[in-house]
């Protein structure tokens, strides 16, 4: 795990990485910590080597039966800690996560019930020059356009939210997302925790990934603004190579289709609203 987490911080954002670091550390804990409380812990002795070969056949029966014994112990623990230490990981990379999104770049947060429109000018002060990251977190009831482009865009901790935007340049994170509607560019999109009905409407350079997630829908990005198609071209992501559709879920390794996501058919679709 240590290993496949240094390889990829070479192409994870700053917030992924220091979340695959935190739930590699907790694993490696739960593991530590069970191998010492299991295994068995070396007997000191200043016996003479006669005395060991004496006692070698009286000890022998009772040390395989001890043996036995540990071993049944340690098959049990071993199903334990993988909960345990799933559990655990899950929760630290939420923490990390979470702690990131609200602490890095300007964004929205703690709102209910508002319409906010965040202009590309905006953006370029919030971030000086070129785009930079922008996150969503603790939103209720609102409706947020993004009328420009991001660098990554953060989304924590939505309640029927509707998120109308892009570009994103490199990659949108969600999480905790309950009923909400997000129309969307980005090249990369990974979705954690959401659940019922909230669906995405993307354009995406990479196969959206989901986990933990169950009750999503996806369709095809189709919201413009004034000058969404120049920075759509200037982003790499004109046509749309279609992958919004080839969903992966990492909650689902069997080969049939995952009953966590659907495609949403053409008569259920919602139009965008037009861009303020």
């Amino acid at each position: 795990m240590e290993k496949s987490v240094a390889e990829a911080s070479y192409f994870l954002p700053p917030y992924d990485a220091r979340a695959c670091a935190a739930a590699t550390e907790t694993t490696k804990g739960v593991v530590q910590s069970t191998q010492a409380t299991l295994l068995p812990k070396k007997k000191f002795s200043f016996s003479s080597r006669k005395k060991k070969e004496k006692a070698k056949e009286v000890e022998g029966g009772e040390r395989e039966k001890e043996v036995g014994e540990v071993e049944r112990d340690v098959e049990r623990a071993k199903a334990n800690a993988r909960g345990d230490s799933a559990a655990a990981a899950s929760a630290a990379a939420k923490l990390a996560a979470l702690t990131a999104a609200a602490d890095d770049g300007p964004g929205l947060r703690d709102l209910t019930g508002e319409t906010c429109v965040v202009t590309a000018s905006e953006l370029r002060e919030a971030n000086g020059t070129g785009a930079g990251d922008y996150v969503l977190v603790n939103l209720t009831d609102v409706t947020v356009f993004i009328l420009g482009a991001v660098r990554a865009l953060r989304c924590h901790n939505l309640k029927n939210v509707r998120v109308y935007g892009g570009p994103v340049e490199g990659s949108v994170h969600a999480q905790g997302l309950d009923g909400c509607h997000l129309e969307i560019a980005t090249r990369q999109m990974r979705i954690h925790d959401a659940r019922n009905g909230t669906a995405f409407y993307l354009r995406t350079k990479s196969r959206p990934i989901i986990e933990h997630s169950t009750g999503v829908g996806f369709a095809p990005f189709t919201f413009s603004y004034d000058g969404s198609e120049d920075a759509l071209a200037r982003a790499g992501m004109e046509p749309d190579p279609g992958t919004w559709r080839e969903v992966d879920d990492f909650g689902w390794i069997k080969q049939q289709q995952s009953p966590n996501w659907r495609i949403i058919p053409e008569e259920e679709r919602v139009a965008p609203p037009p861009a303020p």
